[in-house]
């Protein structure tokens, strides 16, 4: 993720000091790699989101099931904050990606 962010960087410095951007985007190099990414960003996107539903499926029913365990249901809500502070994160991340592109 670093690395994409330096190229990105590196890629929007380009363009903003490219004087003909059809002339620089033309260039295979970039727009593979630009293409790519989107691509790369959108499947990651995707399967971390399907994970997170499958994974939060299952867990809801057994919160249900437990309602009188204290240990359980704190156990249960550790476990959906962290679910939900990953998927907040890719997808900042996903958007920020997409802005810099």
């Amino acid at each position: 993720n670093v690395l994409f962010l330096i190229f990105s960087i590196v890629g929007f410095a380009l363009c903003l000091t490219e004087e003909n951007l059809y002339e620089f985007f033309r260039t295979g190099y970039y727009f593979f790699y630009t293409v790519l990414t989107a691509v790369k960003n959108f499947f990651f996107f995707a399967v971390v989101l399907w994970s997170g539903y499958k994974i939060i499926k299952p867990l809801s029913g057994a919160s249900q099931h437990a309602e009188g365990d204290a240990e359980a249901t704190a156990r249960f809500r550790a476990i959906m904050i962290k679910l939900e502070s990953l998927i907040l994160a890719v997808f900042v991340s996903a958007v920020l990606r997409v802005i810099m592109l």
